[in-house]
């Protein structure tokens, strides 16, 4: 009798799995990222945005739903603006009056965003479609340099100014895209090593950036923030797919994350942990997917 007891628990257990639903999540931007002792958890608007979808994120076990974390603190920058000044820790200087007026004129627009290199020495004023690296002490913008012409009727246009590791990383483009060169450049405006594609730029450490790239053909790089060299590179099989902002879990683990296909054509999350660790090769676990949910 305890047998046949059992066997019917087990036949029930085994229905209700089969009929539980398979994981999904919403095909929503932006991707909140909660790091809690290295733990990463990502976070997915609903349609409605009322609400968010969340999964664990391990490297060793399937994507796991949880309940919605609280958003976490962002990491306090090296430097940053405060009111008209630009400080770092409880030292700060004032803008000049030109920089002063811009920075007024823009919050009183209400869309703009501000980010300063790690030595206070520039301060990035981003708004709707433009941006300008503002020289502090000399209260004027820095004449960026962009890439050389690659046609006679090109123009390329400043898409966008990262900062990473405490220094600027920009990028240009001459097309719609994807075509985006980037390099980076010092806080005297000087590009510094070679151009390379273009990707969202994560600062690793105090020295090092790595470049996840977001344009079909660009490679994933570890570059010294001084001097611009390549410290590794690395060819991954994502052709096709789109990459998201990626989470720094460690100063040697990244969590990548792109948008996929799956085989019945619907639209899947790609997860990928990525090694970074100082003097070796970029390393790239095996894919984690979570598949688009569908009414």
């Amino acid at each position: 009798m305890r047998i046949l007891h059992a066997l019917a628990l087990v036949a029930a257990s085994t229905v209700a799995a089969s009929a539980a639903p398979a994981p999904c999540a919403p095909g929503n931007f932006p991707v909140r990222w909660v790091i809690a002792r290295g733990t990463a958890t990502a976070c997915f608007p609903t349609d409605d945005k009322a609400a968010e979808v969340c999964y664990r994120i391990t490297p060793d076990m399937a994507p796991r739903r949880v309940a919605t974390p609280p958003a976490a603190a962002p990491p306090k920058p090296a430097a940053e603006l405060r009111d008209s000044a630009i400080c770092r820790g409880t030292r700060c200087t004032p803008l000049g009056p030109r920089a002063a007026a811009e920075v007024a004129r823009v919050r009183k627009d209400g869309y703009g965003e501000f980010t300063v290199t790690g030595d206070g020495r520039v301060l990035v004023i981003e708004e709707g479609g433009s941006r300008a690296a503002w020289r502090v002490d000399r209260d004027r913008k820095l004449d960026l340099v962009p890439p050389r012409m690659r046609h006679e009727n090109g123009r390329f246009g400043l898409t966008s100014i990262q900062i990473a590791a405490g220094v600027m990383v920009a990028t240009w483009a001459d097309c719609a895209g994807p075509c985006g060169l980037s390099t980076i450049v010092d806080s005297r405006g000087k590009n510094v090593g070679s151009w390379f594609g273009a990707g969202h730029a994560i600062t690793l450490d105090d020295q090092r950036i790595a470049i996840l790239p977001t344009d079909e053909d660009a490679r994933l790089l570890v570059l010294d923030a001084a001097t611009g060299r390549r410290l590794a590179a690395a060819d991954f099989d994502v052709a096709g797919t789109e990459m998201q902002l990626p989470a720094l879990i460690d100063d040697r683990t990244l969590l990548a994350l792109y948008v996929g296909t799956a085989r019945d054509q619907g639209g899947l999350w790609e997860f990928r942990f990525l090694s970074v660790a100082p003097g070796k090769p970029v390393r790239s676990g095996p894919a984690i997917r979570i598949p688009w949910c569908r009414e």
